[in-house]
């Protein structure tokens, strides 16, 4: 193990074994493990629709399994954010969920038929989580996973209920002259898509609890 870089470059604070990394996009993977454990435990029909457990939601043909494999045919949720949000706040899925329900949005296909890669699919996964749950996502990625998978650097954040801690990497984008970091924003409050931030030790633990069945079953 070895560490290259800085965590904060204007700060020149470098990466160090306990800097957590944002997943971006890996984080759905953590996402439909807290969907397969509910559904491990009863809690969640894969075949069922999505209002089962969103009723206010227009989406009847859309089920949980075509969520969980990017083919429900939903568009971009920021759309739906930088068109219909006018708060102060930043927005989080709950917030989603309701603009999405006065404001719906047409499906570019028949759910089933079309693989198209969908955030907005797995923010509203996330949403699902909670209302099954009855957790806020962040408390049942803790509490069912993290915290007994001893994740100690390892948790779901949303620029809505918390806030950037020393050890929390900065991203950067180069304009060809500059590193500029890349500021939160209205999208950075919702789950599910995105949000995870790890340490490269703590990822080895996610890995390693498949391999041993310490997350799902084998038949998952």
């Amino acid at each position: 193990q070895e560490n290259f870089g800085y965590a904060d470059m204007k700060k020149q604070i470098p990466v160090t074994d306990t800097s957590k990394f944002q997943l971006a996009s890996v984080s759905k993977q953590f996402t439909a493990a807290a969907v397969l454990k509910l559904y491990q435990e009863g809690k969640i029909n894969l075949d069922s629709s999505l209002t089962t457990y969103i009723p206010e939601l227009p989406y009847e043909e859309v089920k949980i399994r075509h969520l969980l494999t990017h083919k429900a045919g939903f568009p971009s949720y920021m759309w739906t954010i930088a068109r219909h949000w006018h708060k102060p706040s930043t927005p989080v899925n709950e917030d989603l969920v309701e603009m999405l329900s006065e404001h719906p949005v047409s499906l570019r296909f028949e759910p089933g038929q079309k693989f198209n890669y969908s955030n907005t699919g797995y923010c509203l996964l996330a949403s699902v989580v909670e209302r099954v749950s009855g957790l806020s996502f962040d408390e049942f990625m803790k509490n069912r996973f993290f915290e007994p998978l001893n994740m100690d650097d390892t948790f779901a954040f949303s620029s809505a209920k918390h806030s950037y801690t020393p050890d929390m990497v900065k991203g950067y984008r180069y304009n060809g002259y500059n590193y500029n970091e890349v500021k939160l924003n209205l999208m950075d409050g919702t789950y599910g898509d995105k949000g995870i931030y790890a340490t490269a030790t703590d990822m080895v633990k996610w890995a390693e609890s498949f391999r041993k069945n310490l997350v799902l079953d084998e038949s998952i």
